[in-house]
């Protein structure tokens, strides 16, 4: 919509305050009596070298036309070639961004007091700050999305200003990683902001069914397998997560025997452990408090005690708990979630020193090699899920732009060829745009892709300012061949005018001057690519391919009858 708004507005402006001001302006040039200065001189000596340039180019194209293969050969190799720089330049959801901050999180073993768990953040704290580019910490127990227990905690990390340093949030993972080590008794977790992605692992691979038992063994399985994967790191299931509990194992035979039913015993323990609400008080003062029966937390922690619990048979006779059940110390999820009705155990891992494409595949291949029984499934989430959908939604956007811009080039010119010669800018446009994202670091994600799909309604306008120069002089009775190479003299000052000013006008986004701003820089380094190669292929594939369009169109046209022409005289 912004793209869409400045364009039309841009376009009033062209169509009636440029005229209006042009033609008020002094012009030295037109007087040749008017005194010209320093800054007039060098202008002129300028436009002299570009007429010069105009004349070199205007030859390039006639050698061009002459070799119309070759030149068509050289332009199908360069974007070939321009599709084997994709595995280096690599892909991602969203590009890294430096906003100079960072995450720790730690966890102690099940079971752990809070106690042993700072002093455990403690440690880790004290490690961080032998870094210099760490400049302050700030710890949290059990707090925020990571509160799944005390044994957890979180430590995060704000570093010096970017000028001050050198190492981003993502380059100082691995030494963090390394440097931690020293510290027994704990897993560490590295996690960086990932943009609109948000902050949790790129990596992240679902399970669902109906069994934790069968669902620990596919997740310690897929755990396994990507640990192998060079590139991965913080490997880690949603199942670590556990608490201690007390687990009541039910004696069948003997319960049946006794009758009890397993309904009784869930009651009972219900009401004597979770508490139940009998009534309420009002308190002299006029307050309501409701009044819960439940055991003293000492006899509820302690197996002994809750061993003798009275339970109610169907006879109506109270036995002991532990007649018909062992009561044993286990452990259990901190949290349960479910999917479509289904129990679900996440499987995530970062990303170390490498992009998500490039370890995606392999991703897949440990996934896909999984024997899942019958009702299990497995599938991508996180960055994964979140590329392939924006990829998906690129690429249609990207045809509907194709489709369109035919359209109206169609409708323009009244041809249904000489759009394709015109078009041949697009897929030339991308060996620009892999070139300029390999030069400036940048992968292809989000913000390219939209770069990219910007693209396709700016290179197109360098072809047809040439087109359609050149089919004014086909009409005015000049030949084809002769009609490109005016177009391109007449055409290659404000086509390299234009294209010079959306170049310096990205500039500023492609350098990343600023802290934070580096996700937009894809965008632009997409642009710029696309501009230089799109307009240096274009000014001389295009005149080459209109040759062709033109010679297919002449062979086609003798398939259709002619229609008469009712305007000529009678004899």
């Amino acid at each position: 919509m912004t793209v869409s708004v400045a364009v039309l507005i841009s376009l009033f402006v062209a169509f009636t305050l440029d005229p209006m001001l042009s033609s008020v302006w002094y012009d030295p040039a037109a007087d040749p009596q008017a005194r010209k200065g320093w800054l007039w001189r060098l202008v002129d000596r300028f436009d002299r070298m570009f007429e010069a340039l105009g004349g070199a180019y205007g030859r390039l194209v006639r050698a061009s036309l002459r070799h119309r293969y070759l030149t068509l050969l050289v332009a199908l190799l360069s974007f070939v070639g321009s599709v084997f720089l994709v595995p280096l330049i690599g892909a991602e959801f969203a590009p890294a961004t430096d906003d100079g901050t960072f995450s720790v999180r730690l966890e102690t073993p099940a079971g752990s007091s809070i106690d042993h768990t700072a002093a455990k953040a403690r440690q880790v704290d004290a490690v961080l700050r032998t870094f210099p580019e760490v400049e302050r910490t700030y710890a949290t127990i059990n707090s925020g999305q990571d509160a799944s227990g005390v044994n957890t905690a979180t430590v995060q990390v704000q570093m010096v200003p970017a000028e001050e340093r050198v190492r981003t949030p993502q380059d100082m993972t691995e030494p963090v990683r390394e440097a931690l080590t020293v510290i027994p008794g704990i897993d560490v977790t590295l996690g960086v902001s990932a943009g609109p992605g948000g902050s949790g692992s790129p990596v992240e691979v679902t399970l669902t069914g109906d069994s934790f038992e069968v669902l620990g063994g596919i997740a310690d399985d897929l755990a396994e397998r990507l640990r192998g994967i060079d590139g991965l790191a913080d490997v880690a299931t949603s199942l670590q997560d556990v608490e201690p509990t007390l687990a009541v194992r039910l004696d069948r035979d003997a319960a049946n025997d006794l009758g009890v039913s397993l309904a009784s015993v869930g009651d009972s323990l219900s009401t004597l452990l979770g508490g139940q609400e009998v009534g309420d008080w009002t308190a002299p003062d006029g307050r309501n408090y409701a009044l819960n029966v439940q055991l003293p937390e000492a006899i509820r922690d302690d197996a002994a005690s809750l061993g003798s619990l009275p339970i109610a048979t169907s006879g109506g006779q109270l036995i002991r708990l532990d007649q018909v059940a062992e009561l044993a110390p286990s452990v259990g999820p901190s949290e349960i979630n479910r999917q479509d009705q289904a129990r679900t155990v996440t499987v995530t891992a970062n990303l170390s020193g490498k992009t998500l494409g490039e370890v995606l595949p392999q991703v897949n291949a440990a996934s896909a090699a999984l024997d899942l029984p019958p009702g299990y499934r497995v599938a991508q989430g996180g960055e994964a899920e979140q590329l392939a959908e924006s990829g998906q939604s690129a690429l249609v956007a990207l045809g509907l732009a194709v489709v369109f811009i035919y359209l109206v080039l169609a409708s323009q010119f009244g041809s249904f060829l000489q759009p394709f010669a015109i078009m041949m800018s697009l897929p030339l446009a991308l060996i620009g745009v892999l070139l300029g994202l390999l030069i400036g670091g940048s992968t292809l994600n989000i913000f390219s892709a939209i770069g990219f799909i910007m693209l396709m309604g700016l290179v197109v306008k360098n072809a047809i300012l040439l087109v359609d120069n050149a089919n004014q002089r086909v009409r005015e009775g000049t030949n084809l061949y002769d009609a490109l190479v005016l177009a391109g003299q007449t055409r290659f000052r404000p086509i390299v005018m234009t294209t010079l000013a959306m170049i310096f006008g990205m500039l500023p986004l492609a350098l990343n001057l600023h802290e934070g701003s580096g996700q937009n820089a894809p965008m632009a380094h997409a642009v710029i690519g696309g501009l230089i190669s799109s307009t240096l292929l274009t000014l001389v594939v295009v005149p080459v391919a209109l040759t062709f369009m033109d010679a297919l169109g002449r062979r086609v046209a003798r398939w259709f009858p002619q229609a008469p022409d009712h305007g000529a005289p009678a004899e």
